[in-house]
């Protein structure tokens, strides 16, 4: 019973990875459209999203980044999201 039950875990972890990637590339690819399209305030929403799948992607957070740089200097309410995401990238 335990390598079944184990098994059936290990499916199901496999299967959350691949929508999670699913999903991440899902967001960038929209981000990236949005971006292109200067719709800043939708390709910020979706890498927020992306960003709390996967963290430590590095074009994630510079697209992230630059993002929210153009969001602060077109709106000041921007720039406090702006302080406190390159803090944590500091870290």
């Amino acid at each position: 019973f335990l390598i079944h039950s184990n098994k059936i875990r290990n499916q199901k972890n496999e299967i959350l990875a691949q929508m999670d990637k699913n999903a991440f590339n899902f967001l960038m690819k929209s981000g990236r459209y949005r971006l292109e399209t200067n719709n800043i305030i939708g390709a910020y929403s979706e890498f927020k999203l992306a960003y709390k799948i996967n963290q430590g992607n590095k074009e994630l957070n510079q697209l992230l980044s630059e993002t929210l740089n153009i969001l602060c200097y077109n709106n000041a309410d921007y720039c406090n999201e702006l302080d406190e995401f390159t803090q944590n990238e500091e870290h």
